[in-house]
């Protein structure tokens, strides 16, 4: 879990930098305590730039009431120390976000939608009073008359309640049954057989794989759950489609004719609690480096979950 300051909830809302301190003071103890915080409550370089009172950025606030909490650790949080999300920036190729018709794209809301759809566990922490007392926030997106979606982020205003998040993370996997046992918490609209990741067994375990075999299956989740009752494509299913199941850097592809018939038994897998069926999955998602491939049933069949079959080294691989 990674949690992201959202700078727009500091907009000169606090009657004056006493109230304003006040929550600070109860975020820069609860980042002293928990080393979780500490090392993964990200903000942007330009906080200190925000407005937290009618007349005060962040950073005058705090170097008005000296008395009132370590100025030189503010700041060197603020400015030298971070962490800063824009050192670790996540690629999204579509970069345009919006909140409330204003463009985030620069700021922590934006980062933690990116991270959101790179299949990250990442939430938001807005100060209180400044509009953002509720969650998820909808973070548009894409250019407005080009829409891609909405990112629904989890929101958090109250410090107790980050405090409380660090007690529910779930520790990374460290070997491929842990990635399975969690892919199967997270993904509740996908089925995996419990025969997915034996292919996986005898490879050497990477944090780089887990991180892409999740943003793959983020968007396997999020194409069920966009479904219409009746099984039919909503538009949010057409933008997926468009975006990662066609093209030539799709991330969703089926194989050719002629790996099919070459690979037909390779790529044919076990239909659970029916001895001797067979499933014909040729439809894959990509990981170019190294070469792992995730198979799944495509089409899906009408108002049923996703099965994967399949997560392991490329198939086809010559």
């Amino acid at each position: 879990m990674t949690w992201y300051v959202n700078d727009s909830s500091l907009s000169g809302q606090y009657i004056d930098a006493t109230a304003f301190l006040v929550d600070l003071k109860a975020l820069m103890q609860a980042r002293r305590r928990l080393p979780e915080l500490e090392q993964k409550l990200f903000c942007s370089r330009e906080l200190h730039t925000r407005p937290v009172t009618p007349t005060m950025d962040f950073r005058e606030a705090v170097k008005s009431q000296p008395s009132n909490i370590p100025v030189r650790l503010v700041l060197a949080w603020l400015t030298k120390y971070g962490p800063f999300w824009e050192d670790i920036r996540e690629f999204n190729q579509d970069d345009y976000f919006e909140l409330n018709g204003a463009d985030v794209t620069d700021l922590g809301i934006g980062e933690a939608a990116r991270s959101q759809l790179a299949g990250r566990h990442a939430s938001s922490f807005s100060f209180a009073g400044g509009g953002f007392d509720y969650t998820p926030i909808d973070v548009e997106h894409g250019l407005p008359e080009a829409p891609l979606g909405t990112v629904h982020v989890p929101n958090i205003w109250d410090t107790n309640t980050l405090c409380q998040s660090t007690h529910a993370i779930v520790p990374a996997p460290v070997n491929w049954v842990q990635m399975l046992e969690q892919a199967q918490g997270r993904f509740d609209n996908l089925v995996f057989s419990p025969q997915s990741v034996d292919s996986l067994r005898k490879e050497p375990f990477s944090n780089y794989v887990v991180e892409r075999v999740f943003a793959l299956l983020t968007v396997l989740q999020e194409f069920v759950s966009c479904l219409n009752e009746d099984g039919s494509h909503s538009a949010r299913n057409h933008e997926l489609i468009a975006k990662h199941f066609a093209g030539a850097k799709a991330w969703f592809t089926d194989e050719s004719e002629t790996n099919k018939k070459a690979f037909r038994d390779e790529m044919s897998f076990p239909q659970q609690n029916h001895e001797g069926e067979h499933v014909f999955c040729s439809w894959h998602g990509k990981i170019k480096t190294p070469q792992y491939r995730i198979h799944f049933q495509w089409p899906l069949p009408l108002r049923s979950k996703l099965r994967v079959f399949y997560i392991g080294p490329k198939i086809t691989k010559n």
